[in-house]
């Protein structure tokens, strides 16, 4: 049996069109998760900087701004979103800070986990799990539950807190300060 290979001069513009779409997609998905993996990356460094954030989650007038917290990774941008960073930021050892976290797809996201580290290799926590299907709203953690058992407690201290999904993928972070 013999079987002729057309060159691909000679495949219908429709059949193009159909390889080219096919051929895009699969070099879309490979740089979309290599964009997973840097971002994931980036969320693993020490931290540096915060976003200032008074009491009332809105910018501290004058207030240090850091461009690199609070962004959503590339796999979970159109399905979560950061409304308000974490505030008060800085944020007292005895008090609490909230996320202002919206759900934008329900079924995209089955459940977070949130961790610390002031050191990367030092993870602390989960500090909050929530499994099964996400509710938009406030996430409120203590600065006690990670400044502590990272056995510093020192006033001033800079730490990176991590958003993950169930699956271990990173969807967010940032900085939050101790005084």
């Amino acid at each position: 049996m013999t079987t002729k290979v057309k060159s691909f001069m000679t495949i219908s513009n429709p059949a193009k069109l159909i390889i080219a779409i096919i051929v895009t997609a699969a070099l879309a998905g490979c740089s979309e998760s290599e964009d997973q993996r840097n971002f994931e990356q980036r969320a693993l460094l020490p931290p540096s900087g915060i976003m200032a954030m008074n009491a009332n989650g809105a910018p501290a007038d004058g207030g240090e701004e850091d461009s690199d917290d609070w962004q959503i990774a590339p796999e979970f941008q159109g399905t979560i979103d950061v409304q308000t960073a974490a505030f008060p930021n800085p944020v007292s050892f005895n008090s609490t800070f909230e996320i202002l976290i919206e759900i934008q797809s329900f079924q995209s996201i089955n459940g977070l986990q949130v961790f610390a580290f002031q050191q990367p290799n030092n993870l602390i926590g989960p500090l909050f799990q929530q499994t099964g299907e996400l509710n938009p709203g406030l996430y409120t953690i203590r600065p006690q539950q990670f400044a502590s058992e990272a056995g510093t407690g020192n006033l001033g201290s800079l730490y990176r807190i991590i958003i993950y999904s169930t699956r271990q993928e990173v969807i967010t972070y940032g900085d939050v300060q101790i005084e």
